[in-house]
């Protein structure tokens, strides 16, 4: 049961706070004067939106005071009572910014908040319903009582069918159904496949393929053994052939190098032949250390003498070269008698270019001083030529003598000029003159040490003759002690020693070479016929490995077939078992949505026989006349609300009732769906209830809700301009009156009664 409702500034009516008791609520006042938004804020209190919002055909922001002055923000509270539990909910609009505040107190304890969703969800758990469900069974908009006869055919059996939520069953139908096309589509595939293995011819006996596959095991073992045989046995081949071969290796090699020995050993025969004969030399009976003794001493000898001539031939040069530099010595020595006299011209021009300078710098300075006056006087002028004074003394002058110190400062202006222009010129030939004395100076400077280089010179010339002496004398003593030994016969003597140890040692090695070719007793024989047996070897083995790559080859597709035939076995059997599995689920699926529907219809036959019990009670307590003893719902295609007449025809009140006998109609099927499918509040609100109706059909209103549906409904809201519904009132009376107030706000009054 709601116990009162407060609201700030909401839409652009009041500001109030309205208490409510069990039975008939009247809220009653002319058009406009914002009575029916007291319906619209319990709405949004418990459910955060209205019919209309939820319709779009308003905004949640009109719910906000526009008038007498726009606000940003209202605030509703509303108190609600189940069995012995007290509910406050709240919820704040702003603007531009929706709900923004929520709040939900069971008994004076915070339960939710400040989320309105999540409040909302709370309260929808509390009064076991939905906003759809309360819209349609419990809150009948302006002039809408009869919603769901004015529902187009076909339409009230899908509205009512949400209503109830056994459209689930329709939708669940309907995934069943095509669920159940794809089991079917996928079995079939199934059996497709299932064909088509079955058809396929590629298989055969697996007995004889296992027994043909273990034959051609033993046979690959077979072949492997005699594969690791010849294998075994071409390695130790193998090992003996490389051992030939190297042996035939070092053969050629010894037996080139052996010839090579023999032909070298007659080069070094001829060789001594040769020697011998220049030198008329036998060394025939000389053994190898008598020849290495005479070898070095003939070396030692010859170094000695090449020594001697080395010194002769280095001393030769340095008296060559000791004469050619005193020759050069004397030569500058003379050069520079001849030019010392040149230095005495130095000092003159020395002299000569001081004084040039001196008038340089002296007539430079009197230009600059002109240049100075010059532009002084130009200073001047200008000076005259702006003013009248003096620019001097700064005393008053008249234009006489003005034009006279003009005339003479021109005058000097113009002397100065051309004594410059002269003395330019003059600079210019000056210039030049110190040039060229400059130069001459610097050619001359070069003689300057002309006297110091003359002592130096002849110090050096007297050295150069001391040295020259004394070399001279030791030449002429090596050329008495210089050795008058032939140095070509040495050489021959040397060479033909070096021959002999030459000739000794290829002997030597010969004979090494021989013994080494004995050593190798090497046939070429032996050699052909271990060649033959390892490639005999070779191809028996290359056979070998043939056959059991052949045999390993056939192995392997062997059993991939037998793979590929088990695999279409446990593929057949998988089929099979999933055909079964399939035609189960197809079989449970079509028993499914076959209950789906049994249910769906025994659920709303179910429905419509309680709501035709709590009609045929309401009926008889609402409806006072015996035109019509009997109401009932029907529903085949659609759902039709029918009364019974007095002689006993079933009469549709859409289309053969009155205005009045329809509205009473609507309204116990309202009242019968209020008390079957919300039975937690038996809570009914009703906007403007006497659209259609006469003043009778107003008055027998008033009286069924007061002594009649009262006993059947815990709280009623009635909102009404209709005045005559007062009577019905057996809660609270509110009056809303906006015509009297000085401002644009509806002035609320609570009537109460004795």
């Amino acid at each position: 049961m709601i116990t009162k409702i407060k609201l700030k500034n909401w839409k652009s009516h009041f500001e109030t706070k309205l208490e409510f008791k069990s039975g008939v609520n009247v809220l009653v006042g002319e058009m406009g004067s914002g009575k029916s938004s007291v319906l619209e804020a319990i709405s949004f209190a418990l459910y955060g939106t209205t019919p209309a919002i939820q319709n779009k055909s308003l905004k949640l922001e009109s719910l906000l005071r526009r008038e007498p002055q726009k606000t940003d923000q209202a605030d509703v509270e509303l108190s609600f009572e189940i069995r012995e539990d007290k509910y406050t909910v709240k919820r704040s609009i702003k603007r531009n910014k929706g709900t923004f505040e929520a709040e939900l107190r069971k008994n004076g304890i915070l339960i939710e908040s400040p989320s309105s969703r999540k409040v909302t969800d709370e309260l929808e758990k509390i009064l076991k319903m939905d906003f759809d469900l309360f819209s349609r069974a419990i809150y009948s908009e302006q002039n809408n009582l009869d919603y769901f006869l004015n529902l187009r055919a076909g339409d009230r059996k899908k509205k009512l069918d949400e209503l109830l939520n056994l459209n689930k069953f329709s939708i669940a139908r309907k995934t069943g159904v095509t669920l159940l096309n794809k089991l079917k589509t996928s079995r079939e595939i199934i059996l497709d496949n299932l064909a088509r293995i079955k058809l396929d011819k590629t298989a055969f006996n697996l007995l004889e393929l296992t027994e043909e596959i273990k034959n051609l095991n033993e046979k690959s073992i077979y072949f492997s053994e005699k594969l690791n045989k010849t294998a075994e046995l071409r390695k130790i081949v193998k090992t003996e052939l490389d051992a030939l071969q190297n042996k035939k290796k070092n053969f050629i090699k010894f037996t080139e190098r052996n010839n090579q020995l023999k032909g070298e050993l007659r080069r070094i025969k001829s060789l001594i032949d040769s020697e011998s004969k220049k030198g008329n030399i036998s060394m025939d009976e000389i053994n190898s250390e008598k020849l290495q003794n005479l070898l070095e001493n003939l070396k030692t000898k010859l170094v000695d003498l090449r020594t001697k001539k080395e010194l002769f031939i280095s001393t030769e040069k340095e008296i060559l070269k000791l004469e050619t530099l005193l020759k050069h010595t004397q030569n500058e020595l003379n050069e520079f008698e001849k030019n010392k006299e040149k230095f005495d011209d130095f000092y003159k021009i020395a002299e000569e270019l001081d004084l040039k300078e001196k008038e340089q710098i002296t007539l430079k300075t009197k230009c600059d001083k002109n240049e100075s006056i010059i532009s002084e006087l130009k200073e001047h002028i200008t000076h005259l030529k702006e003013n009248e004074n003096c620019p001097l003394c700064l005393s008053a002058l008249t234009p006489e003598r003005k034009e006279q110190v003009l005339n003479e400062k021109n005058i000097l202006i113009s002397t100065l000029i051309k004594e410059n222009e002269q003395s330019r010129i003059t600079l210019s030939e000056l210039q030049q003159t110190i040039s060229k004395l400059r130069n001459r100076k610097d050619d001359l400077l070069q003689f300057k040490t002309v006297k110091n280089k003359i002592s130096q010179k002849k110090s050096e010339i007297q050295e150069l003759v001391k040295t020259l002496e004394k070399i001279t004398r030791s030449f002429e003593e090596l050329k008495k002690i210089v050795p008058t030994t032939n140095e070509t016969e040495l050489i021959s003597i040397k060479r033909v020693v070096e021959f002999r140890l030459n000739e000794l040692d290829l002997v030597d090695k010969l004979n090494f070479i021989d013994s080494k070719l004995r050593e190798l007793n090497y046939d070429e024989i032996i050699l052909q016929k271990k060649t033959e047996e390892k490639f005999n070897l070779e191809k028996e083995f290359e056979v070998f490995n043939s056959k059991k790559n052949s045999l390993t080859t056939l192995l392997i597709e062997k059993k991939r077939y037998l793979g590929l035939i088990k695999e279409k076995e446990t593929r057949i059997k998988d089929l099979e078992s999933k055909s079964i599995l399939y035609l189960k689920k197809i079989e449970f699926m079509s028993k499914f949505i076959t209950s789906l529907e049994i249910t769906q219809t025994a659920l709303r036959i179910l429905f419509v026989d309680t709501v035709n019990q709590v009609m045929q009670d309401l009926w008889e307590k609402i409806y006072p006349y015996q035109d019509y003893i009997s109401i009932k719902l029907e529903v085949d295609k659609d759902y039709v609300l029918k009364l019974k007449n007095s002689v006993g025809d079933w009469i549709s009140v859409e289309a053969e009732v009155s205005g009045g006998e329809r509205h009473s109609a609507a309204l116990v099927l309202r009242i019968a769906f209020s008390l079957i499918l919300a039975p937690t509040l038996k809570l009914l609100i009703l906007d403007e209830p006497t659209h259609n109706l006469d003043v009778t059909a107003i008055t027998n209103l008033a009286e069924t809700l007061r002594t009649r549906v009262s006993n059947l409904i815990d709280q009623i809201f009635i909102v009404t301009h209709e005045e005559r519904l007062e009577s019905a009132v057996t809660g609270n009376l509110y009056r809303f009156n906006k015509k009297e107030t000085e401002t644009t706000l509806t002035k609320v009054t609570k009537v109460e009664f004795d």
